[in-house]
Parts: structure tokens; sequence; C-alpha cells
């Protein structure tokens, strides 16, 4: 499992990028972070290769969460940079139409650079073992931010 976060300057959202991992490891991680109940259905379906997972806290923090099976499946990541630029211009209210796509086309293109460059970042940290990013670190950091 290789875990990194992201961040939009524009408009503030952090994402958390997994991949190299099963569907249920992805949402069992998911339910030990936001510590959410065992019969809970956070994260993604067993037949998925990738999803795009929004949670929201109960300060109203919204955390995006990527996640691909296999990140060498660029179809999946491109896939999912797509649903997470979408979501996020959703949710900051910015409406995409048929004659101004030129935001949503870079926005997207953006966040398939993020991602692409969040999984190699996790895989050099995963082969240096002095900084490996171990999950429950990255789980404590999270739940310091949810409060």
């Amino acid at each position: 499992m290789n875990i990194s976060d992201r961040s939009c300057p524009i408009f503030r959202r952090q994402v958390m990028v997994i991949s190299d991992c099963s569907p249920e490891e992805c949402s069992k991680w998911i339910r030990e972070t936001f510590n959410l109940p065992e019969e809970s259905e956070a994260g993604p379906c067993k037949d998925w290769s990738g999803g795009t997972i929004i949670l929201q806290a109960p300060n109203g923090a919204k955390f995006y969460i990527v996640w691909v099976e296999n990140s060498k499946d660029l179809n999946s990541i491109r896939h999912e940079a797509l649903h997470l630029a979408n979501s996020i211009l959703d949710h900051a209210d910015v409406e995409v139409t048929n004659h101004d796509t030129e935001l949503h086309s870079y926005y997207g293109t953006y966040w398939i650079g993020q991602i692409e460059g969040a999984i190699k970042e996790g895989k050099k940290r995963a082969s240096d073992k002095k900084r490996k990013k171990d999950p429950k670190r990255v789980r404590k950091t999270l739940r310091k931010r949810v409060g």
C-alpha cells in the first residue's frame, strides 16, 4: 500500500492518493483512519480497479481519496483524476459549460499529473527504508486534522 497526499492551491483541497492495494485493504484503511464503524461501506467496491471517495468530517471538512489498485494502470489513474477534478469543481460551485471547457481540461490535467506524481513519490519512499511512509503515521496525522 502506497499513500501520499496532494493539495490544490486554488480550491484548498487535500487529497490522499492510495495505490497498490486491494479494495478491501483500502476500505479497511479508510474505516480505521476516519474511525468509521466496521459495517461502514466507505471505500471502493470489490470489483473496482480505482475509485474517488469523498468523506465529510463532523466539522464539515471534505476529504478526497483517490485509490487505484494497480499504479501501472494509467487508464484508471486518469479516469479517477477526472472524477476528482469534477468533484472539486462541483463542491466549489464552479459551473463547467459546453462553451467553456478549458477550465475543466486544465484542472483534470493538473490532477492527472498530481496523482501520477504522488504515486511515484510513494513508491520512492517505500523503497527507502528510513523514510517509508507508514499508513499508521498518516492515519495519526489525518486524525489531528479531523479534530
